[in-house]
């Protein structure tokens, strides 16, 4: 009789814990793990094209092929934010240093949203995407420009067999006069700004950047804004390898995702209700 009484009660107790279990996984410890990594860190390479006149009433130097990758790795992390340096940089062929230039964000670990911090001082923008993203316009900080512009989404498109977002910015206008302060005239003289088509395809449960690409010409401009002479055009492009990774690697954290919000929370439940059922039939059938 005791050894009925205590498996009865071990079937309560069973259930008690499993869907107890539920609210702290679902509140406390799965948005832990989904927050992002302490020590992120990111890496593309692209194929840029260039052509330049930084020196004005001369001509175009002919278009340029080169490489060109962005890296993003984490400085220091706590519970709410990390802080996050990035780079861009373009080589030559030969692997002559072209063009660099070096940023940093505060990053809300939850949201993944700026925190206001770094080159964005007011934390308005995003250097990543958040998980579950919407089709919301957004403020994004190419970590190739020296300035955030506002995304629009497009349509859903299937990339290397993965489902994303497309978002575009349309000759957008940034001030990118950060990204030109190598020339003499900058900012001494004018400022410049940059005329912007960009293409993102972004795996919508991750957040993860499946291919990304821009082209734009940039220009010296007076302190009206008025262009005073057209200094450079360029783009830049993840190479096949970039998006076959960048496949990969959101196909793992997609794995990760579903077992985090589902696979977890549901088999804690289903083992809740069945130890509660299997301890009910006991009641049952000592009652018969």
């Amino acid at each position: 009789m005791l050894s009925w009484y205590m498996s009865k009660a071990l079937h309560y107790v069973l259930s008690f814990v499993f869907i107890g279990f539920l609210p702290i996984w679902i509140f406390v410890i799965s948005p832990e793990l989904l927050k992002l990594s302490a020590d992120y860190s990111d890496k593309a390479n692209m194929i840029h094209t260039e052509n330049n006149r930084f020196d004005q009433n001369t001509d175009w130097v002919g278009k340029t092929i080169a490489i060109s990758s962005s890296n993003l790795h984490t400085v220091n992390s706590n519970s709410v934010q990390s802080d996050i340096a990035t780079q861009f940089k373009v080589e030559s062929l030969t692997g002559e240093s072209l063009f660099e230039l070096n940023q940093s964000f505060a990053v809300n670990r939850t949201t993944r949203h700026n925190l206001a911090g770094g080159n964005d001082t007011v934390g308005k923008a995003s250097i990543l995407f958040s998980a579950d993203l919407s089709k919301n316009n957004t403020v994004y900080w190419p970590i190739e420009m020296g300035a955030p512009t506002e995304l629009s989404f497009v349509k859903t498109k299937v990339v290397n067999k993965m489902n994303t977002f497309h978002f575009q910015a349309v000759n957008s206008i940034i001030d990118d006069t950060t990204g030109y302060d190598f020339l003499p005239l900058v900012p001494e003289k004018y400022r410049v700004h940059s005329f912007v088509n960009i293409d993102i395809y972004v795996e919508p449960i991750t957040g993860t950047i499946i291919d990304y690409q821009d082209s734009g010409t940039s220009s010296y401009v007076d302190d009206k804004g008025k262009i005073i002479w057209d200094i450079s055009q360029w783009s830049n492009k993840y190479n096949e390898p970039t998006i076959s990774d960048r496949v990969t690697e959101a196909n793992k954290k997609i794995q990760q995702y579903s077992i985090v919000t589902l696979a977890v929370p549901i088999s804690s439940a289903l083992l809740g209700f069945l130890f509660l059922i299997l301890g009910i039939y006991k009641d049952s059938k000592k009652k018969h």
